[in-house]
């Protein structure tokens, strides 16, 4: 595989391993909001949601429109929220076998 698409990769993994970054992804999967909204949904600073959608904007994962004094942010392509879902997919397995062992732990105890 050529090392400028290990190297991509690895760059968008960067960029998703933030939470609040992994949260607007998500938000954005419902559809185009405003700053303002996404601000508002995630309980932050309309600052701090503009400069994790600038980062999202500079790897093309977010897309903005402007309509007057607001700004409106989609996601880039839907492909990006699939990643992520095989991402929970993996972890949640990971728990489900965590509490597997965990209850065969318990059951040897008693």
């Amino acid at each position: 595989m050529p090392k400028r698409v290990i190297k991509s990769v690895a760059d968008l993994f960067g960029v998703l391993s933030n939470p609040i970054r992994l949260q607007i992804i998500i938000l954005l999967s419902e559809g185009e909001k405003d700053v303002k909204e996404i601000h508002e949904q995630l309980g932050l600073s309309s600052s701090n949601v503009s400069q994790h959608l600038a980062i999202l904007r500079t790897h093309h994962l977010v897309d903005l429109r402007r309509e007057g004094t607001h700004v409106f942010y989609k996601l880039h392509t839907k492909k990006v929220i699939d990643v992520i879902r095989k991402a929970i997919e993996l972890f949640e397995l990971e728990l489900s076998e965590a509490e597997a062992i965990r209850e065969i732990i318990d059951k040897v105890r008693i």
